[in-house]
């Protein structure tokens, strides 16, 4: 395996984490900022279907092995809306915390407040070998939002199962212990130290 890995997103955020789980491996992680990849349309279905979609045109552009994710808010009660549309979803109803009203409101006269998030992390070798690594996370959508100036996106409403406190209200260690794409980079840290 080679150590250079093309992280296929333009979000830093996330870069910085897949950063930080590669470099201790021994790995190199290469980034838009380093080479440019050309943006994908996430026309697939699933969050795996998205989440392969950028790492497979990351690697036909960069010939180098890559990564891409894809995640979602998904809450029960509203046949797992907005899902994979989660961006698309704030957007339309003004973004966020805009969009938390509404989901408040499609939520009225529902008992079941229960939702999870999902990750999914795409790892492409070759156009032959491609690694999917998804994982959830459980909880339900809070009555008011609370982020005490942390967390973003749909942080502020989600409580998971381990906890009193939102997504948003956690601290950061406890938060990458449990969250959707912690669980799945564990997955993908542990394919990586096997594959060394």
């Amino acid at each position: 395996m080679t150590e250079k890995i093309y992280i296929a997103s333009k979000n830093l955020g996330k870069i910085k984490e897949f950063k930080d789980l590669l470099t201790p491996l021994g790995f190199d992680p290469i980034t838009f900022q380093d080479i440019p990849f050309s943006d994908i349309a996430e026309t697939g279905l699933t969050f795996k279907e998205n989440a392969l979609l950028k790492a497979k045109g990351a690697f036909r552009e960069t010939h180098l092995p890559s990564l891409a994710d894809d995640s979602g808010l998904c809450i029960h009660a509203l046949n797992n809306e907005p899902g994979i549309y989660a961006a698309r979803f704030a957007k339309k109803f003004g973004g966020f915390p805009s969009v938390f009203d509404e989901i408040n409101r499609r939520l009225e006269g529902f008992d079941d407040r229960s939702a999870h998030f999902t990750c999914a992390i795409a790892f492409v070798l070759s156009e032959t070998e491609t690694f999917i690594f998804e994982t959830s996370c459980f909880g339900k959508i809070a009555l008011t939002p609370s982020s005490k100036g942390r967390g973003f996106d749909y942080d502020p409403i989600f409580i998971p199962e381990e906890s009193s406190l939102t997504f948003a209200e956690l601290d950061a260690d406890f938060k990458n212990q449990i969250s959707h794409r912690a669980k799945a980079l564990q997955k993908l840290k542990e394919f990586l130290d096997f594959n060394k």
